[in-house]
């Protein structure tokens, strides 16, 4: 495994210690303004895709931790690509 996978792997394990503190603040960090995430799966919160930290990420996460008392996540079947020298694509489940 190469190393920018590895300090990516260690990014997504911080990032979901930030989850679990229900941070927003500290997880717009992880992201910038041409950002994307695509969200989906059985959180009970709305399917779609969430552009821009400060616009569409920062509510999904905001709606996301104001609606719950705790949140514990677990990353599955998470996956890295390098696809050049300080890119890395990673895809996961978090249960």
């Amino acid at each position: 495994m190469s190393k920018s996978s590895q300090e990516v792997r260690t990014l997504i394990a911080n990032f979901v210690n930030v989850l679990d503190d229900r941070n927003t603040s500290g997880l717009l960090t992880f992201y910038t303004n041409s950002s994307i995430v695509r969200w989906s799966g059985n959180s009970g919160f709305q399917d779609g895709t969430y552009e821009g930290a400060n616009d569409g990420i920062k509510l999904l996460y905001h709606v996301f931790t104001s609606d719950m008392s705790s949140i514990h996540g677990t990353v599955s079947n998470l996956t890295t690509n390098v696809i050049a020298s300080e890119t890395v694509n990673a895809t996961s489940g978090c249960t």
